[in-house]
């Protein structure tokens, strides 16, 4: 009898999985041949079309996280940042998350998707955020572009700041070999970004470029030594702050800030009031450049400039140096037109992610 009962209550147990199992597994293959169908759509880039065909899903599934998440990359792909960031914000909502989880599911689906722009430049600063973020792939991507003496010398030159704002060791063969390059700008770049990663077996390599014949070349590298506390180029740098190039004054007053050095302070308040434009927008450039915190202040006096270029830099510096409360306004750049503006945006998003 007993035998005869736990035969029963298997076959009862057996018929519910099989009675549950048709809605689950129905319900499986309708999201994948949704998904099949939206893929063939973008195949052929109608994006407008697959983007209507997930909205009449989403309002009868608003929880299918899937579904959403290809609509993200439709947007990006579609050049919709700002409702591909709202999208994310959704996803993370249902996920439990908060802001700053939105901005690190979003970044990286623009910016893989940045690294197929015809633009070189939009390439390298892709890659520059997506190794920031983690992805090792990228850094060995920028050190390829770095040494490709055939890539147009603007993306190289790219290539070297990115790789010091990283930070990445590995990267410090390519850019000692750099010091010597052809190009001045590659020397200058590869100078500071030396200087950004602190590694100190640099120091003999630039305190030789403390030599070189062009007056940028050498204020990098003064500017590099002083970041590893080798005061070689502080004399350099002091006496730059007289320099009658507008841009190399602000270059070493920045450097020197670190230090607390009062004279260079009084220089980069009077450059946020320059007439030049320019001038002031090099300030939030080079204080985001050298990513330390001190410069917050000034930054945050920049955001009040009267023009939309210095407020722009001020804000992705700010985002860069890992200031949160920037991101809001970095949201809002991703509605810009100009594709150069949507790309710093997102790097200052990918920026906020740092501790």
């Amino acid at each position: 009898m007993r035998s005869i009962k736990f035969a029963s209550m298997i076959i009862i147990l057996f018929s519910i999985v099989l009675v549950a199992m048709p809605e689950t597994a129905a319900c499986v293959t309708k999201e994948q041949k949704l998904e099949k169908k939206i893929e063939a759509l973008v195949k052929v880039k109608k994006y407008d079309e697959a983007l209507n065909v997930i909205e009449k899903y989403l309002n009868k599934n608003p929880e299918s996280v899937g579904i959403r998440n290809l609509k993200i990359k439709i947007l990006i792909k579609n050049g919709r940042p700002y409702e591909a960031f709202e999208e994310s914000e959704k996803v993370s909502s249902l996920k439990g998350g908060e802001e700053l989880k939105a901005v690190k599911y979003f970044c990286p689906l623009f910016l893989k998707e940045a690294l197929k722009d015809e633009d070189g430049w939009t390439r390298v600063r892709a890659a520059s955020s997506l190794a920031e973020m983690g992805n090792k792939s990228a850094i060995s991507s920028l050190q390829e572009m770095l040494i490709d003496v055939h890539k147009e010398f603007y993306v190289r030159t790219e290539a070297a700041s990115t790789l010091g704002e990283i930070g990445d060791r590995s990267a410090i063969p390519f850019l000692r070999e750099a010091l010597k390059d052809r190009y001045e700008t590659i020397r200058i770049e590869a100078a500071f970004a030396l200087g950004e990663i602190g590694d100190r077996s640099a120091i003999p390599f630039l305190r030789e470029a403390l030599k070189d014949e062009e007056e940028w070349v050498r204020i990098a590298a003064a500017c590099a030594l002083l970041e590893m506390e080798d005061e070689s180029g502080v004399s350099m740098l002091k006496e730059a702050l007289k320099n009658l190039d507008e841009w190399i004054r602000i270059r070493a007053a920045s450097a020197l800030l670190r230090r607390g050095d009062e004279s260079a302070i009084a220089i980069l308040k009077e450059a946020l009031k320059d007439k030049n434009m320019g001038a002031r927008r090099e300030v939030a450039f080079a204080l985001g450049e050298i990513g330390d915190r001190s410069a917050i202040p000034f930054l945050r006096e920049a955001l009040k400039d009267s023009h939309e270029r210095v407020r722009v830099e001020a804000i992705i510096a700010l985002g860069e140096i890992g200031d949160k409360s920037a991101i809001p306004v970095l949201k809002e750049m991703l509605k810009e037109e100009d594709k150069y503006i949507r790309i710093k945006a997102v790097c200052g998003l990918a920026g906020t992610l740092k501790k």
